[in-house]
């Protein structure tokens, strides 16, 4: 077992695992892969070399668990709180939708990934459900305004490019000033306030005051970020 010939399987796809790297030997002297799963949660699993080379192992467990949810797939229950369709995942857990989107999304079992969103089964493919409702195409990606994943209305969803989805980003838990695009420079003393825009940075400016740099920053995003600024999309788009 020791001497088996060595084969690079690095990048070679297995059904949904793809192997990344190889990261040592098993008690039987079978080489270790780590690989990604191209399921929605890109698991990360450890597979033999043999595993894979004979497909007998193809995903991170999730081929099974889908299959599973698709023998117990039950109609999706609604109910209608002023005027918001009130939706229940399949282990209970509630959503919301407008009343005209109800019919399209009953027939269909839904629950909510390790990420928040809620997926669902859409003519045998796995699918999230707010890309479901605006018809949402591969090149661009669905920003929730007010942050709340399980949130689908449509007047919360708008289709939108990476970049502008990543305006309307919450504030890192590593921020700490209270403000985003805002920090203090400990060397000269001053609030420096920064934005950016399709991935290239802007300094607004070095400030004596805390107040001035917030609105520095706030300017900026009216500017370059407009709707899809954070700020401005908890306020409802008003730039």
């Amino acid at each position: 077992m020791l001497g088996r010939k060595y084969k690079d399987l690095t990048g070679q796809q297995f059904g949904r695992l793809t192997a990344l790297r190889d990261v040592g030997r098993s008690s039987g002297g079978d080489i270790l892969w780590e690989c990604e799963c191209s399921c929605l949660e890109r698991n990360h699993v450890i597979v033999t070399s043999s595993n894979l080379q004979r497909l007998h192992t193809q995903s991170c467990g999730c081929y099974a668990k889908e299959q599973t949810s698709k023998s117990r797939k039950k109609e999706t229950l609604f109910d209608i709180v002023d005027n918001i369709a009130v939706g229940y995942t399949s282990a209970g857990e509630q959503f919301f939708v407008d009343v005209g989107n109800i019919t399209k999304l009953q027939e269909h079992s839904w629950w909510y990934t390790k990420q928040g969103y809620l997926a669902g089964y859409v003519d045998g493919k796995l699918t999230l459900m707010h890309r479901f409702l605006t018809n949402c195409d591969d090149e661009h990606v669905v920003d929730h305004k007010n942050h709340i994943t399980g949130d689908n209305r449509i007047s919360n969803l708008r289709v939108c490019t990476v970049s502008k989805n990543q305006y309307n980003r919450k504030m890192q838990n590593n921020n700490t000033s209270g403000s985003i695009g805002v920090s203090w420079e400990k060397r000269q003393e001053k609030w420096r306030a920064y934005i950016t825009v399709e991935k290239q940075r802007i300094e607004l400016g070095k400030f004596n005051n805390y107040e001035d740099a917030v609105k520095a920053r706030q300017y900026a995003e009216d500017k370059y970020h407009k709707e899809f600024s954070f700020v401005n999309s908890m306020k409802g788009g008003d730039a």
